[in-house]
């Protein structure tokens, strides 16, 4: 390599270098400003073909069409919303509540009776040892219960702030669902206004991201219920094994939030295992535990190299850009940044992107 071609080389380096540091700060900054234009946008594409069937066999106008078909989507999608958040709320909340009555009733008779034991160990190898052994059991005890008793009310009063303090949240969704009446009903209109502004290779690009993206989720939404289907079979048998009833049910539901952002197997089993400890049931706690880490380790497998055969990578960069983008975006980012990382390098394959490969790649 000669002079020329390394200072060519290094200078490319640092122009998508200075990019992908601008793209970076747009998506930390500038994203959150218009993440709700943009979602009522995204909403919108995935209605436009019901709306335009509906339109076509109803001969109405389609302002109309979309404003109704939207507003019965949103009416659907947020009533189930609601009710399931209502139950699982006030489910949680009993669930802590009852969690002082639980440690005087099931917890402290167990620690009683072996600090008991523990102090009549004391006594017959010194008795000198039992005051002070006494004493500490009571202050071990009454620690634990004050523990307990303000846990409780801790997670029931910040659950309260929270959802008191949701104003923010509240806005954006507001904006989205304005945002996607007007993008679903003009969608035609904005989608030629588009084509007009830009020019003609960014509407090239525009076109090859939409048809690749429209193949890509829909893969990649297959490889996630695929292993949500894993995960209800795992769970379904170690709930079965542990003798729970009706846990087909409740592996449902555990499947669901395993796919989910953030949540996961462990919103639900670890809770669970820790009141079956405090009820004394131990083996079944232990083996609930038991069942997560498998679950867990199994997820952690298998995900990269089932969402890497589906976009075309390797399971080694499914799992950085995975982690990377819990790190940089949160939640989201699990799913978000594999996806722009297989967009990236099919465009880069395909020729693209200003930096073209020799040939290529297979």
């Amino acid at each position: 390599m000669g002079i020329e071609e390394k200072r060519k080389f290094i200078i490319n380096i640092l122009f998508y270098a200075i990019i992908a540091g601008i793209a970076l700060l747009a998506v930390r900054y500038v994203y959150p400003l218009i993440s709700p234009f943009l979602l009522g946008f995204f909403i919108a594409f995935i209605l436009r073909r019901p709306i335009a069937f509906l339109t076509e066999k109803l001969k109405i106008r389609r302002g109309i069409v979309a404003v109704v078909f939207t507003a019965l989507i949103y009416a659907t999608v947020g009533t189930l919303i609601v009710l399931l958040g209502i139950r699982i709320v006030l489910s949680l909340k009993d669930v802590f509540w009852e969690l002082p009555n639980v440690y005087r009733s099931e917890v402290e008779p167990l620690l009683r009776g072996v600090l008991a034991w523990l102090d009549d160990t004391a006594i017959q190898l010194d008795p000198s040892l039992h005051s002070a052994l006494s004493d500490s059991i009571t202050q071990i005890i009454d620690a634990i219960g004050n523990l307990v008793s303000s846990l409780s009310l801790r997670v029931v009063s910040t659950a309260t702030e929270y959802l008191s303090s949701v104003t923010g949240t509240v806005v954006r969704v507001v904006l989205t669902v304005v945002a996607s009446f007007f993008f679903a009903a003009d969608y035609p209109r904005v989608i030629n206004a588009m084509v007009r502004v830009l020019p003609k290779k960014a509407v090239s690009l525009l076109m090859d991201v939409k048809h690749y993206l429209s193949g890509t989720l829909f893969r990649i939404l297959r490889s996630y219920f695929f292993i949500m289907c894993i995960t209800y079979v795992e769970v379904c048998i170690g709930l079965a094994i542990l003798g729970i009833k009706r846990f087909w049910l409740f592996a449902i539901f555990i499947a669901l939030l395993d796919v989910l952002p953030v949540l996961g197997t462990g919103t639900v089993l670890i809770p669970w295992a820790v009141i079956l400890f405090a009820k004394g049931r131990i083996g079944i706690a232990v083996g609930m535990l038991v069942l997560y880490a498998a679950v867990f380790v199994i997820r952690q497998a298998i995900e990269p190299r089932i969402v890497g055969q589906q976009v075309g990578l390797h399971p080694i960069v499914i799992l950085v850009s995975m982690f990377a983008g819990v790190q940089i975006f949160g939640g989201l980012g699990i799913f978000g940044l594999p996806v722009l990382v297989a967009l990236l390098y099919h465009l880069y394959t395909e020729g693209k992107l200003p930096w073209k490969p020799k040939e290529k790649l297979s």
